[in-house]
């Protein structure tokens, strides 16, 4: 940006009065009311369209509407809320939608995928570009799954859903090649005993023990009754119980051959479901 004198008085003056004019032009398009998305969206803008004049005007009234925010946030706070607003890299969370979207999956492996990002994009918190993430910070998810207490084939099966989502990244120039945390991770599988079922006397024991809540021995005996999974028994709605018919249906399952309708013919089952 040229200010066309060479007296420094005046190029000052006329800097002064551009900068006012730019932010009053930005207040007016209200970029900063939507925070940080509004500030990310406008720098990706002005370097896309490889203004650098704008850049920089926006990276400097990102940092006051940033220190702004300390009063009520704090500074560490606000120095994150600044570095997020002058991203213009994808974040994790916006690169997780991509990759769902995008990647032709059928229902069951959608749902499996978006369970296993979601997860990850909790567990990281701050949801930064994936390559500004430490190694460490990458472990520290790795052992949580690992050391979890999610069944042997589901924490497998989660490594497996992340790692196709890395290898993606690598693919996009999203992350470092051979930086892929979730390969070459070893679950040991449960025991048999982990797995079991319950013997005659462990039942009896369970139905005369006593319950803080009535309901939570109700969930155990649809269970023994029934064969269905404690997940599946826990979601059930009002409007998955047909008490005419006497049948319910799962309609909350892990995979589509889950969904499906069981009677329940059993006095103490039709004791229970019409409650």
């Amino acid at each position: 940006m040229s200010l066309q004198t060479r007296d420094l008085a005046e190029a000052n003056r006329r800097k002064f009065k551009a900068v006012a004019e730019l932010k009053r032009v930005i207040a007016e398009a209200g970029i900063g009311d939507s925070g940080v998305e509004g500030w990310r969206s406008s720098m990706r803008d002005a370097v896309e369209s490889n203004n650098e004049d704008q850049a920089y005007l926006i990276h400097s009234l990102a940092e006051d509407w940033a220190t702004a925010q300390i009063p009520k946030i704090g500074e560490d706070a606000a120095s994150t809320l600044f570095k997020k607003a002058i991203e213009t890299r994808d974040s994790l969370s916006e690169l997780t939608a991509q990759y769902i979207a995008n990647g032709g999956f059928g229902l069951d492996a959608t749902r499996k995928h978006s369970k296993a990002l979601k997860d990850f994009v909790i567990f990281m918190r701050h949801d930064h570009p994936p390559i500004l993430y430490a190694d460490r910070e990458l472990l520290a998810f790795t052992d949580s799954v690992v050391n979890g207490p999610l069944a042997p084939n589901t924490k497998r099966d989660r490594l497996s859903s992340l790692g196709g989502f890395w290898r993606w990244l690598e693919q996009r120039l999203h992350a470092p090649k051979g930086s892929n945390p979730f390969t070459g991770i070893t679950v040991r599988g449960g025991t048999v005993d982990d797995v079991r079922a319950f013997n005659p006397t462990e039942v009896v024991h369970v139905l005369s023990s006593t319950f803080s809540h009535e309901w939570q021995k109700d969930i155990f005996k649809v269970l023994l009754l029934t064969g269905a999974r404690p997940n599946e028994v826990c979601s059930l709605r009002h409007c998955d119980i047909d008490t005419k018919a006497k049948t319910f249906t799962i309609s909350d399952s892990k995979t589509d051959a889950g969904v499906r309708k069981l009677p329940y013919r059993h006095p103490v089952l039709a004791a229970i479901f019409n409650k």
